[in-house]
């Protein structure tokens, strides 16, 4: 049971109940509050503690007159209190803190992992954030165009070539970029669903554009199997029922189509039947009706005149003459690993960057700007020129060649005299046979010429898809399937 307690008037303190008469009287006799802090103390020491408590004393640091009982408390909160900044450890006044921090937390410092210049005053966070992205970036997460694992890092790089590529729509034969591909796929549905099929040919045509269609593909001219004679498309049925009165029905009559011979009265029925049969067409290998063929044929050559193909100088694909520079542009956006220094360069930078690339930098040797073959600079004019005479079947560098020739062989020549007795007999031996930068065979010199022409021209077979392909395209055609 807890004791009783009563407060006492004078110096505010709990006092035992049973205690509580004696220390009040002793308490208004001996005690008295002071009338500042409101402190119980002896009324003898009442002056000294005055003295000693609430005199005025004045701060070190900003010369304010404080009591000094206070004076602590003050020094805690001083505004000219000396503080460490937490950005360069420089000890500055508390009321200038603030504005300090804001200028010395903006300095930037270079960050030991990616290099890239971070203010002060977020580089903790920056630490953080870029271990978690280091190992981030080397995660592989595939293309959702062309499925093949990158790593994160240039996935968007990446995916914003990839997806600029085309492919050809297999309903329409249109060349589509690859991230329009599922939408375009989408609306070439649903043209084919709108569709309707023409009266006069069953050719699969949009309504709005059926009435223009039917009124040029009516005015269309067939012959009367009946008369031989010519009739609109429009008027074929009128035609029949009037021919068909006036003929002898024990006539016979060839068809056309089948070369078989019927009387007028099967004649009219077997010729809507065999014109109706579907025949394979051998440009596009479709399936068309023998009515049609012929209207077929004329629009499939004419498609085949104007979308000559050529191949892209990137991929090796063959697209449309009116195409291939557009794709070309996207093509060689794509970017590609150097093997010589591991960076990701784009397809139309990639010759540029193998020429200045440091780790393929040759005292002895250097790549063909043409074929990409390694040759010795001293033979490196004469053998681009003439492989650039091969490759775009012009005579361009004939002078070129000649005078690229005759300076060495006279190079050649001042070369022999100051070489040794012992190095004559093997450097004889290798100007009489020449390695062929197609097929790396040793060939003589005298039919070294001849042979290049036979071997450029040729084809030869690539061992990781089976595809032959001509061989002044085999270095694009390897390079790409192989990355495949």
């Amino acid at each position: 049971m807890e004791e009783e307690v009563q407060c006492c008037k004078n110096c505010k303190r709990d006092i035992s109940a049973k205690n509580y008469v004696i220390h009040s009287v002793h308490c208004e006799r001996k005690i008295q509050l002071c009338d500042r802090c409101l402190e119980p103390v002896p009324r003898s020491e009442l002056e000294k503690h005055e003295e000693e408590f609430h005199s005025k004393d004045t701060c070190s640091e900003c010369g304010i007159s404080v009591e000094k009982w206070q004076v602590e408390k003050h020094k805690e909160t001083c505004a000219k209190k000396l503080v460490s900044c937490e950005y360069c450890e420089l000890e500055v006044p508390l009321d200038n803190l603030s504005e300090h921090s804001a200028v010395c937390g903006s300095r930037t410092k270079q960050c030991r992992k990616c290099n890239k210049h971070v203010m002060i005053k977020d580089l903790e966070i920056h630490h953080t954030n870029c271990s978690r992205r280091d190992i981030c970036a080397r995660v592989l997460v595939p293309c959702e165009y062309c499925e093949l694992e990158i790593p994160l890092g240039i996935l968007l790089e990446h995916s914003a070539a990839c997806g600029s590529r085309t492919e050809q729509c297999s309903r329409c034969n249109k060349y589509v970029v690859i991230k329009d591909l599922e939408n375009h796929h989408t609306n070439c549905l649903r043209r084919e669903l709108e569709a309707v099929p023409c009266e006069y040919c069953d050719l699969q045509i949009d309504w709005n554009e059926m009435m223009e269609h039917t009124a040029m593909c009516g005015t269309r001219t067939e012959r009367c199997f009946l008369c031989n004679g010519r009739v609109m498309v429009k008027d074929r049925d009128t035609h029949f029922i009037t021919c068909g009165k006036t003929l002898n029905f024990n006539e016979s009559i060839t068809c056309d189509c089948c070369g078989g011979s019927f009387n007028n009265r099967s004649i009219q029925r077997h010729i809507e039947f065999c014109r109706s049969r579907s025949e394979k067409c051998n440009e596009c290998n479709h399936y068309i009706q023998r009515q049609d063929m012929g209207l077929h044929l004329t629009m499939c050559e004419q498609k085949k005149q104007l979308r000559l193909e050529i191949p892209c100088q990137y991929c090796g694909e063959l697209f449309p003459s009116d195409f291939v520079e557009d794709h070309a542009d996207i093509c060689g956006t794509r970017l590609q690993k150097c093997e010589k220094c591991d960076k990701y360069i784009s397809l139309k930078n990639i010759e540029t960057h193998s020429n200045v690339c440091k780790e393929n930098i040759s005292k002895t040797h250097g790549n063909c700007p043409v074929c990409h073959q390694s040759v010795p600079w001293v033979e490196m004019n004469v053998h681009s020129a003439y492989c650039a005479q091969i490759y775009y079947e012009t005579s361009e560098y004939e002078h070129q060649n000649k005078f690229n020739e005759l300076a060495l062989k006279k190079e050649a020549e001042e070369f022999a005299v100051k070489n040794t007795e012992e190095k004559r007999p093997q450097r004889h031996l290798e100007e009489d046979v020449e390695i062929c930068p197609s097929c790396k065979y040793g060939i003589p010199e005298q039919k070294y010429h001849e042979h290049l022409l036979l071997c450029f021209n040729g084809k030869t077979q690539c061992h990781f898809c089976g595809i032959e392909v001509p061989r002044n395209y085999e270095h694009v055609h390897f390079r790409d399937c192989h990355k495949i």
